[in-house]
């Protein structure tokens, strides 16, 4: 679980400019954002930074569909102890019959044993 402050960093404004958030990272392959239904996660390296591409859906037909997309970054802290996170999220948005849109996130925290914020 990671707890991160994240800040919207392109698009159309969907919400408030900057929140906290907290990722969950599931052995199964789970991946949860609290803002979407529980996704899936992949994991592309191991290492001193493992990268990973985490994916979530919400549609409710005729008036909302988001995917969102998050490829990120987890490394340790300098060289060792807490774990360090740094992701960029696309999220596509398409509200009853508008066009669909794109709005960007970057999000950036570390990891914890609860989540802070709910």
């Amino acid at each position: 679980m990671f707890a991160v402050h994240v800040e919207q960093v392109g698009g159309p404004p969907v919400g408030p400019p900057e929140f906290d958030n907290c990722y969950f990272f599931l052995a199964d392959g789970t991946w949860i954002d609290p803002a979407f239904p529980p996704g899936t996660w992949t994991q592309h390296s191991l290492g001193a930074a493992t990268t990973y591409t985490g994916e979530a859906e919400f549609v409710i037909p005729g008036v909302i569909s988001a995917t969102l997309v998050q490829e990120g970054t987890v490394t340790p802290a300098n060289g060792g102890g807490v774990l360090q996170l740094e992701a960029y999220s696309t999220a596509n948005l398409q509200f009853g019959s508008e066009d669909p849109f794109d709005t960007f996130f970057l999000s950036k925290g570390q990891e914890v044993d609860v989540c802070p914020f709910f």
